[in-house]
């Protein structure tokens, strides 16, 4: 893979204090584009080429907001947000006008916006990954290894499977999953994805990987029936865009599930303006979704 230069970015995080903070942080956020967007005008710039205007605090990461989102958790009105702006641009001065305007927001404008932290937006240059695939057999691999005080080695790697590897994939009992924890039934009943898995996210470029490992073989085969593409599309389609394809990887070896969520990122990495561009939180707000209606018993979910 490798990089090119895609414009320029500038973040703008505020506090933002009062009983209705989380919609304050929006009309806030809007009113500070609405006027940059009138000066771009002026001075014959283009419009922003992204936007993310996102408040913390109000369980918007959870996908508060969407009409098929019930949160499982207590949703009171927060008091106290913080009101996040990403913004990208073709031109680097158009950013830089739009960091000095931002700055008097934080003295003088909407009642309960605090202050801008870490001062007005630093604008930097946005290089987005850019990745391709290259003929494997045109690649050699080498491993350098050295034992104690011997000259250091180097071993040739060819392209291909190895035997060892093909063997693996045979073996029945891994693709079975017959390997996993056993457990016997109990009285306590789970269909959080939590209760029933470990789970961690992680980037690759504008896609995320979600890693869901079950903790034990009962849990496994309740995540395979239950926990579907469609699931994972419902439960953090406000990350998606139309062109986002949420593909599930079976692991039977590791009793685990991989879902692999394209165009979901902004961007990714330097190239988007939100703000967990990595997807590391991914992991932790599907860990809320409710799996099936009907619980499973599994005293390995007690743990």
């Amino acid at each position: 893979c490798t990089t090119y230069k895609d414009g320029y970015r500038a973040t703008a995080v505020a506090t933002v204090i009062g009983r209705h903070s989380g919609p304050a942080s929006h009309l806030v956020a809007d009113a500070i584009l609405k006027r940059a967007r009138t000066i771009f005008k002026v001075l014959g710039y283009s419009d922003f080429t992204h936007v993310h205007v996102q408040s913390f605090g109000s369980n918007e990461s959870f996908g508060k907001g969407r009409p098929d989102v019930s949160l499982p958790v207590d949703d009171s009105s927060p008091r106290e947000s913080l009101m996040w702006i990403g913004t990208r641009h073709s031109q680097k001065e158009a950013l830089e006008m739009f960091a000095r305007e931002i700055a008097a927001a934080g003295t003088g404008m909407s009642p309960g916006l605090t202050n801008m932290i870490g001062g007005r937006p630093k604008v930097a240059p946005v290089f987005r990954l850019f990745s391709f695939l290259y003929p494997r057999g045109k690649l050699e691999g080498k491993v350098q290894f050295q034992v104690n005080d011997s000259p250091l080695m180097d071993v040739s790697i060819m392209a291909g499977v190895s035997q060892q590897a093909e063997s693996a994939a045979d073996d029945s009992a891994l693709c079975s999953g017959g390997h996993l924890p056993k457990c016997e039934r109990s009285s306590v009943c789970v269909t959080d994805v939590e209760s029933m898995a470990f789970l961690r996210s992680g980037d690759k470029g504008d896609s995320a990987n979600i890693g869901v490992v079950a903790r034990c073989s009962c849990c496994y085969d309740a995540l395979k029936e239950r926990l579907t593409e469609d699931v994972v599309k419902k439960h953090l389609g406000h990350f998606l865009t139309p062109d986002s394809v949420v593909t599930r990887f079976e692991l039977p070896g590791s009793g685990a599930l991989n879902f692999l969520l394209t165009h979901s990122l902004g961007g990714g990495g330097v190239a988007s303006v939100r703000p967990d561009p990595q997807g590391k939180a991914y992991a932790q707000i599907l860990a809320e979704c409710v799996a099936g209606t009907s619980p499973i018993s599994c005293k390995h979910c007690q743990k």
